[in-house]
């Protein structure tokens, strides 16, 4: 996700110093990153249930047990 936003903030830089990115668009770059404002607020409440129910955010598999 970082990586996403990245772009899409890089390239609204650019722009706002008139290097229009090739590929980009206005659109593309204000919409990833006022969805920022989305997806953060979704991904803490998702930690807190997750912190309370007391479940793994992920669990990992030893090769033995995939096997």
């Amino acid at each position: 996700m970082g990586n996403g936003f990245g772009i899409a903030w890089g390239a609204f830089g650019n722009r706002i110093k008139g290097k229009h990115v090739k590929g980009s668009s206005l659109w593309y770059e204000i919409s990833t990153i006022l969805s920022f404002i989305f997806f953060i607020p979704v991904a803490f409440v998702n930690a807190l249930l997750f912190d309370l129910f007391k479940k793994p955010l992920i669990t990992l598999q030893t090769q033995e047990a995939s096997a």
